[in-house]
């Protein structure tokens, strides 16, 4: 994702806890690290004789699932629960600084999969999926 005044753009690698922050020049600037360490291990696999990318289901863990960004902070939603209990819905977001510092953890009421910002109203907007799909505002 990119933030807001195109300045950085931001990688969250899936099945881990890792999200870079990168500049428009592809330079790598932080990396923030959750608080499992958890770097992402991939395999290739060939199916129907094409490869495939795999993840490796023993030590990946659902990470961070989506994040938000405004030009100062990425707020990023969290769960930590290892990939085998096929549990994607999250309860934490992890608020960091651009700088990769944490500023704040805050455990949600309910479980999401996604989040999104709305900027001009101080909002953040989150989706539940089970156990019937629901949108929940936060006022920030």
């Amino acid at each position: 994702k990119v933030t807001p005044d195109g300045s950085k753009y931001i990688i969250s690698a899936q099945y881990s806890d890792l999200i870079d922050v990168y500049n428009t020049n592809g330079v790598l600037l932080k990396r923030i690290s959750g608080p499992l360490n958890v770097y992402p291990k991939y395999s290739v696999k060939t199916l129907n004789n094409y490869p495939r990318l795999s993840h490796d289901k023993k030590d990946a863990i659902t990470g961070y699932m989506d994040i938000a960004l405004t030009n100062d902070k990425i707020i990023a939603l969290y769960s930590g629960i290892p990939l085998e209990q096929n549990e994607f819905d999250c309860k934490f977001l992890h608020v960091f600084s651009m700088k990769g510092e944490l500023l704040e953890t805050v455990i949600l009421d309910h479980k999401l999969v996604r989040i999104t910002l709305d900027t001009p109203n101080n909002r953040l907007y989150g989706i539940q999926f089970s156990p019937i799909p629901e949108i929940y505002m936060y006022q920030l």
